[in-house]
């Protein structure tokens, strides 16, 4: 005998061990909510925005190694969630998003709220499709999931009309290992050998690690790597250990050039090569500078730049691969070379150490909260293995340089630039690793997209710390206005840059979330240390400077 849509559904949501359906639900969705009280171990989490949603299981996804899921409404609700399904795609975060659709029958004469999904969320996902009939619909559904995992991983969308829920269907549920295929992707051996060729032939080899080699669980292989060639690393947050003695520097777009100056072989492993923010006609590349990319994406692989070694893989198999082939390779003579080199990067990043300390010292009278004090601040307080996510911009420009991210696993942020992410992911991390300390370390201009995460924060009481650094405007306009030289930097007045007047503790309280402001740095620590012992949502308000536009960055006047 057959079982009818919805049934079917959530079995194969029990058999994919899924915990949490994140979303905000409408009509079309009503026989799959009517039929999830017999399934009391998937929990639907609502939301007051699509976009909450999304962000919220995108940050499960990343937190937990498992597909996120998402239920949205029609048109509407689709329409909501693309700015963070946007967010999912860039940084291939494995998501099955369903929306609920009108009835199959009557979708030519175009009803209510209907439109043609699938179309309109192609161009963000792996794979979407329109649901419209009962036989379909457990293949849509296994190869939603089988799609979301495959490398490189990403999110998917299903539009499943609702009378296909209430339809008797002749389906079984079916093992997930049967439709699953390896994410652990080799890279070509060729290609491998030529890289640890070039490598071993620099002199002053650079390395630029993104976050794929986190994602991957690369991080030890890339610093086995770095120490075996002696090479610069420039890294995002836990993509290689932030106090070694390697570590150059974090990864940003504007530094890009800069990082690449004066090597003779740049590796991009984990990591597009580049995302480019402004136009320029010099390309970050130096002339004669050779080229290696290894990335999962063959898209990304040489896209933009020639390459002199291309190698497609999971970066931690490429990586262990890559280590294996320079050590076949490597000979006595070039020992001291590699040692010279590697006491010269130490010293250097000694340096910088030392000069991070000075500018943390010399900015003690500050009237506001500093950003390298509020990082460092982080950093005693926190437990070694708590986790930040960052949504902070400018901000985070002081995080990146003054907090040691020592661990895989311990930050994330988002690539897309799709602003509102942080609290709602944060969230799902919170939901993934339920035993660890989670803070979003978010800018006011980004909380104010979709505030509303905070109510589900404080109706499914999720113990997040969100550190709001309130300069009372959008910063990053601010300063990229003034570097365009024109009538707004000669009257120093910003068009549509400037957010004040919001009471963020007022707001929080409002959801049922506790907060406190800080406007000085010697009452920063015990804020801290009461949000992070509180075990419930906090919100920790930080009046930072608001001409302040960033670590190394010129002030707005």
């Amino acid at each position: 005998m057959g079982i009818k849509g919805k049934e079917l559904v959530c079995k194969i949501l029990q058999a994919e061990n899924v915990r949490y359906i994140f979303g905000n639900p409408g009509s079309t969705e009503i026989p799959l909510l009517d039929h999830l009280w017999n399934y009391p171990d998937i929990k639907y989490v609502l939301c007051l925005h699509e976009s909450v949603a999304v962000s919220m299981a995108d940050g499960y996804a990343r937190a937990s190694g498992m597909p996120g899921v998402v239920s949205v409404h029609a048109t509407p609700g689709t329409a909501h969630s693309m700015g963070a399904l946007f967010n999912a795609y860039t940084d291939n975060v494995p998501l099955v998003v369903v929306a609920g659709q009108q009835d199959s029958r009557m979708l030519i004469r175009e009803p209510f709220l209907s439109a043609d999904l699938a179309r309109l969320t192609k161009p963000f996902t792996k794979w979407s499709w329109q649901v419209s009939r009962g036989e379909e619909l457990a293949v849509a559904v296994r190869r939603a999931f089988k799609e979301s995992t495959a490398a490189p991983c990403g999110p998917v969308f299903l539009s499943i009309s609702r009378n296909v829920l209430d339809e008797v269907v002749e389906d079984e549920v079916v093992p997930p290992e049967k439709y699953r295929v390896p994410q652990r992707v080799r890279g070509d051996l060729d290609e491998i050998t030529k890289a640890a060729e070039i490598l071993l032939e620099a002199e002053n080899p650079v390395i630029i690690a993104g976050v794929g080699v986190a994602s991957s669980g690369g991080v030890p292989e890339l610093l086995k790597l770095a120490e075996v060639i002696g090479a610069r690393v420039y890294a995002e947050p836990c993509s290689f250990p932030t106090d070694h003695s390697l570590f150059a520097g974090p990864v940003e777009v504007r530094t890009i050039g800069q990082i690449a100056q004066g090597s003779d072989v740049l590796m991009v492993v984990g990591s597009p090569m580049f995302t480019e923010f402004s136009y320029s006609p010099t390309p970050s590349v130096p002339p004669g500078t050779k080229t290696i990319h290894m990335d999962i994406s063959s898209w990304e692989v040489a896209k933009n730049y020639p390459v002199d070694a291309a190698i497609v893989a999971d970066p931690k198999v490429g990586l262990k691969e890559l280590v294996h082939a320079v050590q076949s390779l490597l000979d006595a003579k070039r020992f001291d070379a590699i040692d010279e080199r590697k006491t010269t990067i130490a010293k250097a990043s000694q340096e910088r150490a030392e000069s991070l300390k000075k500018l943390l010292d010399e900015g003690s009278k500050s009237e506001f909260v500093r950003g390298s004090r509020l990082a460092v601040g982080l950093q005693e307080v926190l437990d070694e293995n708590a986790i930040i996510v960052e949504q902070g911009i400018r901000s985070a420009t002081y995080l990146k340089r003054y907090f040691h991210f020592r661990k895989p696993g311990t930050y994330y942020a988002e690539r897309g630039g799709s602003l509102g992410w942080g609290i709602a992911a944060a969230m799902g991390v919170k939901l993934a690793q339920p035993d660890r300390q989670v803070v979003a370390f978010v800018g006011d201009g980004c909380t104010m997209y979709y505030p509303q995460a905070l109510w589900t924060a404080a109706q499914e009481n999720i113990p997040i710390v969100v550190i709001l650094l309130n300069n009372c405007g959008y910063l990053a306009l601010k300063s990229l206005t003034m570097g365009y030289g024109g009538e707004s930097l000669r009257q120093k007045k910003f068009i549509g840059a400037d957010i004040g007047g919001i009471d963020y503790v007022k707001m929080a309280e409002s959801f049922g979330v506790s907060a406190v402001r800080v406007k000085e740095e010697s009452k920063l620590k015990s804020a801290l240390q009461e949000a992070v012992s509180a075990n419930r949502p906090v919100l920790v308000e930080v009046m930072t400077d608001p001409n302040d536009a960033g670590f190394g960055l010129p002030r707005v006047p």
